[in-house]
């Protein structure tokens, strides 16, 4: 079984919030009747201990695995799971600082969703993720997989977050509604559920249910 859609948080700098946005995504995801499982490759495990804290009430699988360096193994241990599961939409999250592990996940993607917080640093982490992904896509030469920047971990009502739509636009990639740092994430991981389960129809819920909405935008192209 394929699935239909294969989706990635990359990110070569920790802390650039790739495990919330795709776990939440996955929530949302969920809700809107698809079937997804997170292949958690991060060493660090956080979305699998994320989930195993709301134990069987958390929503979708969310698997822990290696991914070393044979394509071809994890590629067979990956479309095991996706017929175990029955999943439809796969999603990775990738572990930071390894960049031959980002190129593998983005050779096996669609959608590669590049989270970026408004720092320097971050930008120029984002901008290395970006020249990995555009590696992958001359490797497959079939435009894919398609990158969307989301600006993330945003303090409201700062210049920072004002200012970081216009930063990003020089990749000339499609930027996503923004997603803002809020309490509601942080009590969705104690909680052990996605944010859109712990507190449905919050401003968190609403802007990862928006960066749905403007991922299946792209999707359609």
């Amino acid at each position: 079984m394929k699935p239909t859609l294969t989706i990635s948080t990359i990110n070569l700098k920790g802390g650039a919030s790739k495990t919330s946005t795709i776990l939440n995504l996955g929530g949302v995801l969920k809700e809107s009747g698809r079937k997804p499982v997170l292949i958690d490759c991060d060493i660090q495990q956080s979305a699998t201990r994320w989930a195993a804290q709301g134990g069987d009430k958390f929503p979708f699988p969310v698997i822990p695995i290696k991914m070393g360096k044979d394509a071809k193994q994890f590629k067979a241990k990956l479309d095991q799971l996706i017929n175990e599961h029955k999943a439809d939409v796969v999603l990775f999250d990738t572990p930071p600082q390894l960049e031959q592990e980002a190129l593998l996940t983005a050779l096996l993607s669609d959608i590669i969703l590049i989270p970026i917080s408004p720092s320097p640093l971050d930008i120029w982490a984002g901008e290395q993720a970006i020249a990995t992904v555009r590696e992958a896509r001359e490797v497959r030469k079939d435009q894919l997989p398609k990158i969307i920047l989301v600006p993330s971990r945003l303090m409201p009502n700062t210049v920072l977050a004002r200012e970081i739509r216009g930063a990003l636009e020089q990749f000339n990639e499609p930027i996503s509604p923004s997603i803002t740092l809020r309490v509601a994430v942080a009590e969705a991981a104690i909680a052990g559920l996605p944010v859109g389960h712990h507190a449905p129809g919050s401003p968190s819920h609403n802007e990862f249910k928006n960066l749905l909405k403007f991922i299946f935008t792209k999707v359609k192209k």
